[in-house]
């Protein structure tokens, strides 16, 4: 999911859009949704009012300015960042950042907006997170998110995850729901149970190695029976326990019905971490806790602050979409 917002403009208020080929007055709701009435042939439908709005004045669906604000993760590292900064220092904030898709935010909210904007900047640096950074570059791979408890690729059929969080990198079995009776009344819920971890480093190498015969991965020891027939596995070791864990890897391509690798498919997601480049066959890695820098809300930030001038500018509101 992402967080997208807009700002209309004021082409159809001030007439300098083309004439409405309909026989009914257009009108917008809250001046973010169109309002139409009852269906009838001489109202149009939905795809031909919004055809018509594309491009009946000079700002494409008659929006003055459309913005990607964040996607999901980046949405739940600010309000993480907000929240270690104080949630009393941005009520504004606290209540208009959407949750979801859909709503919109008053223009009288523009300005507290971008002063409690202001205020982040200034203070955010003095909370901390934890990252993962390639050693030899010193990118930051990955950022902690604790609404994901640190998680940050799923292998559903493998039954793993992978994340970090303040006690480093890890692997761990998916979380299980085992049937349990935990109330008075005997009824039977689905209970959570813990996270097991199956590695955990705060210094580790990732290598690519290959193998030739069927065998069950360190994947496989732990999580049950399953064998699986990989030309490459991901080994991960940590360099301070040498403790040691392997990945398969199952490229696109491979038979139908082999079990789909972590790396196969993240690609589609933050699969960079596990890409190895032509070449190179390992990375070294490391996680450690920092101070927060207000650079890596830049985007967000921006984003909001554009939204608002036009906000203000035009005296409409900013719509979440």
């Amino acid at each position: 999911m992402s967080y997208d917002a807009f700002v209309r403009c004021n082409c159809w208020l001030e007439g300098k859009t083309k004439p409405f080929p309909f026989d009914y007055q257009f009108q917008f709701i809250d001046d973010c949704d169109i309002k139409l009435p009852a269906p009838d042939p001489d109202h149009g439908t939905w795809s031909e009012v919004h055809a018509w709005m594309k491009d009946c004045c000079e700002h494409p669906d008659m929006r003055l300015l459309s913005l990607r604000v964040a996607n999901e993760a980046g949405m739940s590292m600010f309000r993480e960042a907000l929240e270690e900064t104080g949630w009393e220092r941005f009520p504004t904030l606290r209540e208009e950042i959407p949750t979801g898709n859909g709503g919109s935010t008053h223009v009288d909210k523009a300005p507290l907006i971008m002063h409690e904007l202001a205020t982040f900047i200034q203070l955010v640096g003095n909370t901390q997170t934890t990252i993962l950074v390639d050693a030899s570059t010193n990118f930051v791979v990955q950022t902690y998110i604790a609404a994901r408890q640190g998680v940050f690729l799923h292998n559903p059929q493998a039954e793993i995850d992978m994340g970090i969080d303040p006690n480093g990198f890890f692997i761990a079995k998916r979380h299980e729901f085992r049937e349990a009776i935990v109330d008075i009344i005997q009824k039977v819920y689905k209970v959570q149970e813990p996270r097991q971890d199956l590695f955990r480093a705060r210094r580790f190498e990732m290598r690519r190695i290959s193998t030739n015969s069927k065998r069950p991965s360190g994947l496989g020891k732990t999580l049950g029976n399953k064998l699986i027939d990989a030309d490459e596995q991901m080994l991960f070791i940590d360099l301070e326990s040498k403790a040691k864990f392997s990945v398969p890897v199952i490229k696109d391509g491979d038979t139908p019905g082999k079990l789909p690798s972590v790396v196969e498919m993240l690609h589609h997601g933050t699969a960079s971490f596990l890409t190895l480049p032509e070449g190179i066959e390992t990375r070294t890695f490391r996680s450690f806790t920092t101070n927060r820098s207000n650079k890596a809300f830049h985007e967000t930030i921006q984003a909001l602050v554009y939204l608002c001038q036009a906000a203000t500018a035009t005296g409409n509101p900013i719509c979440w979409t």
